[in-house]
């Protein structure tokens, strides 16, 4: 619904209408990271080299199939994380920090792990937390993280056993408000066997 919801907006903002079964093409134009920015992600303990490793850029522009879709500015940053290529496509998850809604687009496949190429082969401990930006600030505290595409999916059961063979402790880490409780609790249900931790309220 979400999803849904999200397309009827991008359409309504190109004033074209866009198919939900096509691909769509996201195209950025980068720029240097302000000192704004560079401020407001070391708020959170992430530092330049992370944001490097983790290929997150600033944005300048954005496209939506090949249309001009919005610009940042210094009241409303746009940051993109690169996800590689999918049929000579460039696969972007835009992140837009300031807005209340509609705070990202992405042409990433739902089962894209963010954060799983920069894992070490294996280990000790491995945090399933909800967002890229829980990852980076988990990695600068020297945790391997990923985090699904959305809080309300998690890994599939191939991803999960995969995982389980390279690192000898799995804890799920998700917020402590509504919908990162809820989400915690059905991924116990359905996966007992993994550790769960939630900051106390």
């Amino acid at each position: 619904m979400k999803f849904r919801a999200l397309v009827y907006f991008i359409s309504k903002m190109l004033g074209e209408v866009i198919d939900e079964k096509q691909e769509t093409l996201i195209q950025i134009e980068k720029q240097h990271f302000t000192e704004s920015e560079l401020r407001w992600w070391k708020s959170f303990g992430i530092s330049l080299e992370t944001l490097r490793k983790f290929k997150v850029y600033s944005c300048k522009n954005i496209f939506l199939n090949g249309n001009y879709f919005c610009s940042s500015s210094s009241h409303n940053p746009i940051f993109g994380y690169y996800g590689g290529k999918l049929n000579k496509s460039e696969l972007w998850r835009i992140y837009f920090p300031r807005k209340k809604s509609f705070r990202f687009i992405s042409n990433w496949n739902g089962r894209m792990i963010q954060g799983a190429k920069q894992l070490p082969k294996t280990g000790d401990l491995l945090v399933v937390t909800k967002s890229m930006k829980d990852v980076m600030v988990l990695y600068e505290l020297g945790i391997p993280a990923i985090a699904p595409c959305s809080e309300v999916m998690f890994l599939s059961k191939t991803q999960l056993d995969h995982l389980k063979c390279r690192f000898k402790n799995i804890v799920v880490f998700y917020d402590n408000d509504y919908a990162g409780v809820t989400s915690l609790n059905k991924i116990k249900r359905q996966y007992p066997e993994l550790k769960y931790f939630i900051i106390p309220r």
